[in-house]
């Protein structure tokens, strides 16, 4: 059985998803602080609530002494719990990030002693994010996996130290880990059944829908985020193609072992009104803007260089294009929304 810690999460539930359908058989485990815990689609997938800094909870799944996991062990882990941050600087989320750490940490030493008293590797994948990177010279330089690293908000630096944790742990006792660095995910299930709902600081699509469905009356921005001399540039993905890369590097490292790093992106950069105005084009609705000076720390241009991917594990994005992410992200939000009626929508994560 493969655990996905964080499976409901708007990345995590794609995982779930893929996997699935990929023929694993699929177990989530999530704290439910910002889940999708009744999205849309077909599967049956078993829940376990809980949190990574339940120390007995996690032995138990991953020693086979909970009910989930009596008659299937546990044979491959995948970490996508990622922490929602609403302060602005590392400073003052660390409170948070020293909660996230500790959580990890309790997960890690979990994982290390279950493959100790197997005497066998489980396999982990670690789902972590661009922000880990400092930001390229131009928009003509591409990041490689040893670019400088340089992470600037709360979720990129605590993403991080869970590299190093992670790292570390798997070094030190010959386990297998992969990172997957994961560049700007949009998107949706192409079937439109299911997409982010993130119950807190949704992502730019959500936020500009919310702003097409009059559910909001403006989209926010940092003006620097559209300084049309000095753009911020994002190599957006489809969540979808993430899952995919995710399911392949699995594989890799079922056959490879070792520690492997990944970027996980199209080679793409896209300024903010470059997003605005495909939006636009792709759902036919115009956007209200408010601009604010408050300036977030971010790096200014973040875009892939997914080549070693694309040799090692022969991932490329099967939804390159930005209307189709566009699009299908908004066929989950009408769907969801009850802006277009489907008559298909069934439980996709249950709870036992």
């Amino acid at each position: 059985m493969l655990l996905i810690v964080g499976g409901g999460g708007f990345v995590g539930s794609h995982l779930a998803q893929a996997f699935h359908l990929a023929g694993h058989d699929v177990l989530v485990l999530d704290d439910d602080s910002a889940s999708i815990t009744a999205v849309a689609g077909t599967l049956n997938i078993p829940w376990v609530t809980g949190n990574l800094g339940d120390a007995v909870l996690i032995e138990q799944v991953l020693s086979g002494s909970h009910p989930c996991t009596r008659d299937q062990p546990v044979t491959g882990l995948i970490h996508a719990a990622m922490e929602v941050y609403l302060d602005d600087t590392i400073t003052a989320a660390w409170p948070v990030i020293q909660a996230e750490q500790g959580c990890a940490a309790t997960f890690v030493k979990a994982w290390v002693q279950e493959c100790q008293r197997r005497h066998r590797s489980i396999p982990l994948l670690l789902t972590s994010c661009a922000e880990v990177y400092a930001s390229s010279a131009s928009s003509s330089s591409w990041i490689s996996e040893s670019a400088p690293l340089d992470p600037v908000t709360p979720q990129a630096y605590s993403r991080r130290l869970l590299e190093q944790l992670m790292a570390r742990a798997a070094l030190s006792n010959g386990l297998p880990l992969t990172v997957l660095r994961c560049f700007s995910p949009l998107g949706a299930d192409p079937t439109g059944l299911i997409g982010e709902r993130r119950r807190i600081n949704p992502g730019i699509l959500h936020s500009m829908f919310n702003v097409f469905a009059g559910r909001s009356p403006a989209l926010e921005v940092d003006a620097d985020a559209i300084n049309p001399h000095s753009p911020q540039l994002r190599d957006y993905v489809h969540v979808c193609d993430l899952a995919d890369a995710h399911v392949r590097a699995l594989e890799h490292l079922e056959k490879t072992g070792g520690v492997h790093v990944f970027n996980i992106g199209r080679g793409i950069g896209t300024s903010l009104p470059q997003l605005i105005a495909i939006a636009e084009q792709s759902t036919g609705n115009k956007l209200s803007i408010s601009t604010s000076i408050h300036s977030l720390p971010s790096a200014r241009v973040l875009i892939s260089d997914s080549s070693r991917a694309e040799e090692e594990l022969g991932w490329k994005p099967r939804h390159p294009q930005l209307s189709s992410m566009i699009s299908h992200a908004w066929a989950w939000y009408q769907n969801r929304y009850g802006l277009v009626h489907s008559t298909n929508a069934k439980p996709l994560i249950t709870k036992p």
